[in-house]
Order: C-alpha cells, then structure tokens, then sequence
C-alpha cells in the first residue's frame, strides 16, 4: 500500500513453509519508508532475519529506484519468503503536447508510470486528448505550469519543438530534483 501513496516500502511475504513451526504461508512483514513496522510473523528470530534481509537488499539497491524482489530460503525455519523493495511509480512530465506526445503518454501509462503534459496551446492542452495523463496544464509559453511540483526522482520530457520555449523550460528544470 505504501507504494501506491508515492512513498517506497520494503515488504517480505512467506510463500511456503512446508513443515514450519516458525512460519505460516501468508504472513508478513512490511517497514513503510518511515521505517514503522508491521509484521504477523510471530518468531522473533524469522522476523529478525527477514528484517536484515530487506534492509540489505535495499541498501544495495543505491539510487536506482526500481521495484526489486527475489525469494529466499530460511533453512532452520524451513520458510520460502519473498522479500520486495517496492518503489512508487515513475512520474513523468511531458513539455510539449503535439501529436508526437500522445503515443508516448500512452505508452509511458502502459509501464504505469504517472503522466503528466503542460502545453501553450488550447487546442493541444485539452484533457481528451490525453485521458490516461494525471493531469494536462495550459500554461503560457515557456513558463512554468501554475501550482506543478515535481517530486524527487520525477523524469522530465522537454517537446515543445520550439527552440526558445525548450531552452527557457530546461533553465528551470535544472534546478528540479529529477
């Protein structure tokens, strides 16, 4: 759940404990990115192990921020347990809402990123245009969409195919977090 907010988590999900009295299939153990913690994993030792575990694997996964997962075996508690680091979607925003922007919208959706697109033009500019964007700004040449922030990790796509608006768009862009 705490992925689907914009927030990153790291969640474990026994998967099979055949014979286990430590474990039961369907138990968890999930750390939200504040680090609150929330687990029906009743041994104190499993739940200690999945813990470190998942700490490991995230911080090896650096600045890359991708969902990862892989499953792993715990001998003594005789317990298959995926653990997962799970990553909020990428947000993208497009500058530029020509006709070149309404594949890429679409197929940036279908990755499940959230899009975004802000454009000059009225008839560009339009929500119908682009049903599955999060939202579509009209905002004035060059300039920066009224009320737009962009989180940290956001992608930017700067297609306004004008030269001067592009490079007014990119002398704020790059004092974003993306």
């Amino acid at each position: 759940a705490s992925a689907l907010d914009g927030k990153s988590a790291l969640l474990a999900t026994v998967f099979c404990a055949k014979d286990s009295i430590y474990a039961s299939a369907g138990q968890y153990l999930h750390i939200d990115h504040s680090g609150a913690e929330t687990s029906d994993i009743n041994a104190a030792a499993l739940r200690e192990k999945i813990r470190r575990d998942l700490r490991d694997m995230a911080s090896r996964q650096g600045l890359v921020r991708q969902t990862q997962s892989r499953p792993h075996y715990y001998e003594h508690e005789r317990a298959w347990v995926l653990l997962e680091s799970l990553e909020p979607p990428t947000s993208l925003m497009l500058f530029g809402a020509g006709y070149d922007a309404e594949p890429l919208v679409q197929m940036a959706t279908v990755l499940g990123w959230r899009v975004s697109l802000a454009d000059h033009r009225l008839p560009y500019a339009r929500r119908e245009r682009f049903p599955s964007a999060e939202r579509v700004w009209l905002a004035p040449s060059g300039q920066w969409p009224a009320g737009l922030q962009l989180a940290p990790g956001s992608a930017a796509l700067v297609m306004s195919h004008n030269y001067l608006q592009d490079q007014a768009m990119l002398r704020t862009l790059l004092r974003q977090p993306l």
